[in-house]
């Protein structure tokens, strides 16, 4: 016997399959005897249901423990689904009877009483047949109707909103572009939404751009074709210190693909913007130097092939990325930050300046570490600078680079 029937329900299935035929042929012929005899089914059924239903528990437990131990009771379970079938309906029948005395008061056979409730039923389907063909001549008018009613609505792109449930919000302008529901958007920009102070929970658009994975491009070519300039600068906190382009976002948040659809627009790869720095101050930097100062190199990398202008703030972005590469030694081998780093050329001696302006400010950082330190052995007497070798050496490193620096005139 197989692991598959060595379970009750296991054994009684491969019992039943190839006697389905015989089960249903048995079952009808069982309900059209009882039918018939009609008053008979009464004290008698409840009999037959009890001692049918005592047989089908007894033969059951017998299978279930020969099955258990290997043996094949196939007569016992024979006997278990005859004996079950029998007081399932017997039990019907038993039931139905009831009901059937209790409705009519008496002991009316069910199939009297059914009888002509079917063919009140039967009536009532002729009735709706009759009345299909009026129902079809009146579908042609409901579809004109209807149709008239959209073009309505749609001349009126708050009320169709409405009629979808949506509410005429900037929040729910904001969720439809993350969720990139092109039609409702298009339904808030037709309806005169205003692109520029939308917000959702104080995140505009270049962040809700950022949330937003996919069909960049389809997205911004939406909104240009509403008059929307891709070079607004978004004021974020009251005032404005940390405005934020399109572009210079996409800068901070390494999104090249944001970068080249913007640029596609009109967007402006060079256009500077309000950013939050050291302490809280704002200053003015444009995205490619946001890039270098965020270690974000593939973004760097689309801005420069956007046309952005490595020389601007005289190029600041090399000092800013040299720096970031020297304090980050884990970022160096990154091959968008060397190509980021290689595309950039400032002229010969500025370049020189700039490394040696960088090695400056990381090796000072260093001599003063040392201090930090080296302070409570100072002050008990267990270190000297001017006998510890290490500090010496970033003492002397640090006077070269100052004479050079000052020779080529920074």
């Amino acid at each position: 016997m197989s692991a598959a029937t060595r379970t009750f329900s296991g054994y009684l299935r491969q019992r039943i399959e190839p006697y389905k035929t015989t089960t249903l042929g048995f079952l009808a012929g069982i309900l059209g005897v009882a039918i018939n005899l009609r008053e008979a089914a009464s004290d008698s059924t409840v009999i037959l249901a009890l001692g049918a239903g005592a047989v089908a528990i007894g033969a059951g437990i017998f299978v279930s423990r020969g099955v258990r131990g290997g043996q094949n009771p196939k007569w016992t379970c024979d006997l278990f689904m005859a004996s079950a079938l029998t007081a399932l309906i017997a039990g019907l029948l038993t039931v139905g009877q009831a009901l059937t005395d209790k409705a009519s008061g008496g002991n009316e056979p069910l199939m009297a009483i059914l009888i002509p409730q079917l063919q009140s039923i039967d009536k009532g389907i002729t009735e709706i047949a009759d009345n299909t063909a009026e129902i079809a001549d009146n579908t042609a008018d409901i579809a004109v109707s209807t149709a008239a009613s959209k073009r309505e609505v749609s001349e009126n792109p708050r009320k169709e909103l409405a009629n979808l449930g949506i509410s005429w919000t900037s929040d729910n302008f904001m969720q439809a572009i993350e969720a990139r529901d092109f039609q409702t958007m298009r339904l808030f920009l037709d309806g005169g939404m205003n692109i520029e102070t939308a917000s959702w929970q104080g995140m505009m658009l270049p962040v809700i751009l950022g949330r937003t994975k996919d069909d960049i491009p389809k997205i911004l070519g939406i909104l240009s074709e509403y008059d929307f300039n891709p070079n607004y600068a978004f004021g974020q906190g009251s005032n404005r210190s940390n405005d934020r382009t399109i572009i210079g976002w996409a800068a901070q948040i390494d999104r090249p693909d944001i970068i080249k659809a913007a640029v596609k627009i009109g967007a402006d790869p060079n256009q500077t913007m309000n950013s939050l720095g050291a302490l809280g101050m704002s200053s003015e930097q444009t995205p490619l130097v946001a890039a270098a100062d965020h270690g974000k190199f593939a973004a760097g990398l689309a801005l420069l092939e956007a046309g952005a202008d490595p020389s601007a703030q005289e190029w600041l972005v090399y000092a800013r990325l040299q720096n970031r590469l020297y304090r980050y030694e884990r970022e160096r081998e990154n091959n968008d930050a060397k190509r980021f780093l290689k595309a950039l050329k400032p002229p010969k001696k500025l370049k020189r300046a700039m490394d040696l302006s960088t090695e400056l400010s990381n090796l000072e950082g260093r001599i003063s570490k040392m201090f930090t330190d080296n302070l409570t052995n100072s002050i008990m007497g267990t270190w000297n600078e001017k006998t510890d070798p290490e500090f010496q050496a970033l003492e002397r490193r640090r006077k070269v680079i100052q004479a050079e620096l000052t020779k080529l005139g920074y």
